[in-house]
């Protein structure tokens, strides 16, 4: 049998006190559904097929590396596995489709960067996917640009104070529900293991109920916060920021009633930046430790845009994705 997932981190109790305040109720609802035991929404494909889809041609030769980072997984109990054969029954509920697997670069725009991420194609089989087929309720999001940020700081004045911070593994901390598993099932094949399935207990990246799940969240959490100005929030980034000489509340007090209210949430945050005067945030270095502030391009940035316009130079069309 496939074991139960790890408990939430969320606290169901918490987040069940902010929906009770949020002007929206279903979205307060789907925010608990989330903390708690997985989301519950229905699936409209055709649940009587059994569906198995290959994975990417991108992982040939890297099946070793893809297995073991599903084995990490296993051991951090966000998976379960590996099983020998499907562990599902194949004549009752929902039948299993596996979720082909690729990857992705964890630095794209550094071709030596040889490291990468596994992903897994949700949208695989169209238009009967796991992504097709399951409800969303069309969300608006906020997309939050480094100009924005450099707007707010322009601003409050001279010397603004920063802070910023991130969830690390946010979608990885959501429960799969147990009746939904048999849509999480992956399969990889090495010479070392043989044919091995793998089921993932927590909502993957690539599933689209992933993000719009932790959306529902994050607008509870950034309603409670609503009234410390400056605060942002951006999928799993959180942002500070405040004028130099900005009393009641003050600058640490503000990061202190974050601090506490996603502890509250059992919200986990990594990656701290709390100097007040230097950050990095949406991929620039940002310094207000002097009386201008400064948006820097970074080294890494500033190599890749060098590397793309060499490989431009010359060339007498661009496509619409290098645009």
């Amino acid at each position: 049998p496939v074991p139960l997932a790890q408990p939430s981190i969320w606290k169901s109790s918490v987040f069940s006190s902010w929906a009770s305040k949020y002007p929206f109720e279903r979205i307060g609802e789907l925010a608990l559904q989330v903390s708690s035991s997985g989301l519950s929404i229905p699936f409209e494909g055709d649940t009587t097929k059994i569906m198995l889809r290959p994975n990417s041609v991108f992982l040939l030769g890297r099946e070793l590396e893809v297995r073991n980072q599903l084995a990490d997984e296993v051991t951090s109990l966000r998976m379960a596995g590996p099983f020998p054969t499907i562990p599902f029954p194949l004549n009752s509920g929902v039948r299993p489709r596996n979720i082909p697997l690729g990857q992705t670069a964890k630095n794209k725009h550094d071709p030596s960067d040889t490291r990468f991420r596994i992903v897994g194609n949700c949208s695989a089989g169209r238009p009967g996917s796991v992504n097709d087929l399951s409800w969303c309720p069309r969300l608006v999001q906020f997309h939050l640009r480094a100009c924005h940020i450099r707007d707010v700081l322009a601003s409050l004045g001279p010397r603004p104070q920063m802070w910023a911070a991130d969830i690390p593994k946010c979608f990885r901390h959501q429960q799969n529900r147990r009746d939904l598993l048999p849509l999480f099932l992956y399969i990889i094949q090495t010479q070392e293991y043989g044919t091995e399935f793998f089921v993932d207990l927590m909502n993957p990246f690539g599933w689209r109920a992933s993000e719009w799940g932790w959306q529902c969240m994050l607008a509870l959490i950034l309603w409670h916060l609503a009234p410390l100005q400056y605060c942002f929030g951006y999928v799993d980034n959180f942002f500070v920021f405040s004028a130099h000489d900005e009393s009641s509340p003050s600058h640490s007090e503000k990061v202190s009633h974050i601090l506490s209210s996603l502890a509250s949430a059992g919200t986990p945050l990594h990656e701290v930046q709390e100097s007040g005067v230097s950050i990095n945030a949406l991929g620039w270095d940002w310094d207000t430790s002097g009386p201008t502030t400064y948006m820097i391009c970074t080294v890494d940035k500033f190599d890749t845009f060098c590397r793309y316009l060499s490989s431009w130079f010359g060339r007498s069309h661009l496509s619409f994705a290098e645009v």
